[in-house]
C-alpha cells in the first residue's frame, strides 16, 4: 500500500498539513528563481503539493476533502509563499473563497449524477 493510500485512512490535523507544507519549503525556495524565470510552476513541485494532500484542505468531505476552514488554507499558503510567492498560489486556489477550485454544491452535484 502506498503512503498516500495509508494517509487517506485518517484525516490529518491542520497542524500536520501545515507541517507538510513547511517540509517542502527548502525545495520550493531552492527552485523559486527557476519558477520565476520560467513563469510556470515546476511539475515536480505541483506533484509534491498534490501528494501531500494540501489541495484537499478545504474541500468538503463529501468530495474527498478534509473540510477545514479558510484559515488553515491561508496558513498553508503563507508557509509556501514565504519560499516562493508564485508557488504559494497553488494551495490558495483551493481555498473556500475561490469559486473555480471549489467543488459544486452537494445538491447540484447530486442532481447532475441522476
Amino acid at each position: 500500500m502506498t503512503t498516500a493510500a495509508v494517509r487517506r485512512l485518517a484525516i490529518p490535523s491542520p497542524d500536520e498539513l501545515i507541517e507538510r507544507a513547511r517540509a517542502m519549503v527548502p525545495e520550493i525556495r531552492a527552485l523559486a528563481e527557476e519558477t520565476e524565470r520560467n513563469r510556470t510552476l515546476l511539475p515536480q513541485i505541483v506533484e509534491k503539493i498534490r501528494d501531500s494532500e494540501l489541495l484537499r484542505t478545504c474541500r468538503p468531505r463529501l468530495f474527498g476533502g478534509f473540510e477545514y476552514d479558510g484559515e488553515v488554507a491561508l496558513k498553508i499558503a503563507l508557509t509556501i509563499s514565504a519560499a516562493c510567492a508564485s508557488t504559494g498560489t497553488i494551495p490558495k486556489s483551493s481555498s473556500p473563497g475561490n469559486r473555480s477550485a471549489r467543488a459544486p454544491p452537494s445538491s447540484s452535484s447530486r442532481r447532475a449524477r441522476r
